[in-house]
C-alpha cells in the first residue's frame, strides 16, 4: 500500500477531531457506555476530555464506537 493511501484516514480523522476540539462531545464506547465532556486534545491513540465535574479523562481510541458533538446537559 502506498504511503499516500495510508494518510487519507489520518487526515480525515484529524480534520474531524480538530473541528470538535474545545467543544462538548459525547464518546460512546464499544460496550454502549458513554462519557461526555469538552475535547481538550487528542493524539494518535488517545482522546483527552474534561468532564463537567472537572475530572480530566484519557480515552483510548481503540475502545471508541463513535464520537459526536453534544450539547451540555
Amino acid at each position: 500500500m502506498s504511503s499516500e493511501a495510508n494518510q487519507i484516514p489520518k487526515q480525515t480523522q484529524n480534520k474531524f477531531l480538530q473541528g470538535l476540539k474545545g467543544k462538548e462531545v459525547l464518546i460512546v464506547f464499544l460496550d454502549g457506555k458513554a462519557v461526555q465532556g469538552v475535547l481538550k486534545a487528542y493524539d494518535q491513540y488517545t482522546l483527552f476530555l474534561k468532564r463537567e465535574d472537572g475530572l480530566e479523562v484519557a480515552v483510548f481510541k481503540h475502545a471508541v464506537k463513535y464520537v459526536h458533538a453534544a450539547k451540555r446537559k
